[in-house]
């Protein structure tokens, strides 16, 4: 409009940075995409592709839910999830807590999926649920070592 160049999504504003997109679904319907899931963590597990941006449209679902899980993963307690999560409520799209409304009953919804993986432990729950979608459990411990530096 101004003459200024429009970014086009297509490469990164990080000079030299490579970027990589992996499309995944927020909170519960999280869970179906195993595969998508599976890419975003065995990317983190990977010193190499250090350091990680991540981002969606607004910066709260989707991303939401992987900062959720992978804070979760490193042994991030509970209401402290909570407090960062409902944080997601300065992104473009407004509003988000776990009490009430449409976004309480999706994050909800991801807080049930995990309830039905087995662990004692939050950690645990997530750790489980990147077994079954194919991590390895030395990849696991590789996000643990380069996150805990």
């Amino acid at each position: 409009t101004s003459g200024e160049a429009q970014y086009d999504g297509t490469t990164s504003v990080i000079p030299g940075a490579r970027l990589e997109y992996v499309t995944i679904s927020p909170y519960a319907e999280f869970f179906n995409n195993g595969q998508q899931v599976a890419q975003i963590f065995r990317m983190m597990a990977d010193i190499n592709n250090y350091p990680i941006y991540m981002h969606c449209t607004g910066g709260a679902d989707r991303t939401g839910t992987v900062a959720f899980m992978l804070n979760a993963l490193l042994g991030v307690g509970y209401d402290e999830l909570i407090q960062d999560y409902e944080f997601t409520t300065f992104s473009i799209y407004g509003a988000r807590d776990t009490q009430s409304g449409t976004y309480a009953s999706k994050f909800m919804g991801m807080e049930n999926m995990l309830y039905y993986v087995e662990g004692k432990t939050l950690s645990e729950r997530v750790e489980n649920y990147l077994l079954r979608v194919g991590l390895t459990p030395e990849e696991i411990n590789n996000i643990k070592t380069i996150m805990k530096g």
